[in-house]
């Protein structure tokens, strides 16, 4: 599949962490919102296309340039993974908690 041929942000995402944009930087060289590269990028990866983002030294969106890098990649991922359900966990217990009896307000 050639993967340039399904949007124009492929041809200007770098490869490697050290080419990785910023969302604000790809949509000033697209004349794209912020929001519509990250929903473009959403669309991407739903379609198999390993676009990576990088949280450390260079930030932003980039392609794997070897194994290492989509591995280091999952790894983040799957840890930015565990903390949001352990964060959604403590949330939940919370909210069970506080109040579990007490009725919600009407909205005005």
């Amino acid at each position: 599949m050639d993967l340039k041929a399904l949007s124009p942000l492929l041809d200007i995402l770098g490869v490697g962490t050290e080419n990785a944009r910023s969302s604000k930087e790809l949509g000033n060289i697209l004349g794209w919102k912020e929001a519509a590269v990250g929903t473009e990028i959403n669309r991407l990866r739903k379609l198999g296309v390993p676009i990576c983002v990088s949280v450390h030294g260079f930030k932003g969106y980039f392609l794997p340039s070897c194994r290492n890098e989509s591995k280091s990649y999952e790894r983040q991922f799957r840890n930015r993974l565990i903390d949001a359900q352990a964060a959604w966990e403590v949330f939940s217990q919370y909210m069970n908690d506080v109040s579990p009896n007490e009725p919600e307000k009407e909205k005005k």
